[in-house]
């Protein structure tokens, strides 16, 4: 018959109470040695367990969950301030470009006004000192040079009036992109032109000057 090795003796574990204030109960408790021919394994006689009681974990939670809570909404508000903020900003300067966008579409019509009625004087308030003009067959203009084609123009001009105008605002400068149709007689005929443009506007102050500007026609 085989001889089998000694057991060790198992103590009794205590009750731990699910209101016990220690936060750690070290219990010390000695498990039995396994027989060496069936396990291969010796445990060591004595180890020591570390329980912890639901209790004592819900009262530490209870210690950290508040903080986290504060912290948590502390971020909750200022991610909600920074958003607010931003719209409110993004806000402020749509609305201030829609309102240069406006004021500069509407000199581009008191500019179409000027050169019916042929009225250099009220054209020259609109322009920059620096301004150039590109014609549309490719000559090039300075500001005196552009008024005096406006006071005595080759053509004798009915109507002018842009479509399809698109804006693009730069802090302090719009640049105005559209179409127009010119109708008029040159040297005794009827004409028709349609074309493109591009005009650069900067703010100088608190007045819209146009700085370049540059035509081309729409191939029929």
């Amino acid at each position: 018959m085989r001889k089998l090795c000694p057991r060790w003796p198992i103590k009794k574990v205590p009750a731990v109470s699910s209101a016990d204030p220690v936060t750690y109960t070290r219990i010390k408790a000695r498990k039995p040695i396994w027989d060496v021919y069936s396990s291969g394994r010796i445990h060591e006689p004595d180890e020591e367990l570390s329980l912890q009681t639901g209790a004592t974990m819900g009262r530490q939670n209870e210690g950290l969950h508040p903080s986290l809570r504060v912290s948590w909404r502390c971020y909750g508000l200022l991610l909600i301030t920074f958003v607010f903020i931003s719209a409110s900003t993004y806000a402020q300067e749509k609305s201030a470009q829609d309102g240069d966008s406006a004021r500069v579409l509407a000199l581009e019509t008191l500019w179409n006004q000027a050169e019916v009625e042929k009225d250099a004087s009220a054209l020259n308030h609109l322009l920059a000192d620096s301004f150039s003009y590109v014609d549309i067959d490719g000559s090039l203009q300075n500001k005196p040079e552009f008024l005096a084609s406006i006071k005595h123009p080759p053509e004798h001009i009915e109507t002018i009036g842009n479509e399809s105008l698109k804006t693009r605002v730069y802090h302090d400068t719009v640049i105005v992109i559209g179409t127009y149709h010119e109708r008029g007689t040159l040297n005794g005929k009827g004409y028709y032109r349609h074309g493109r443009f591009t005009d650069t506007w900067i703010k100088d102050g608190s007045s819209w000057m146009c700085v370049a500007s540059q035509s081309t026609l729409i191939g029929h």
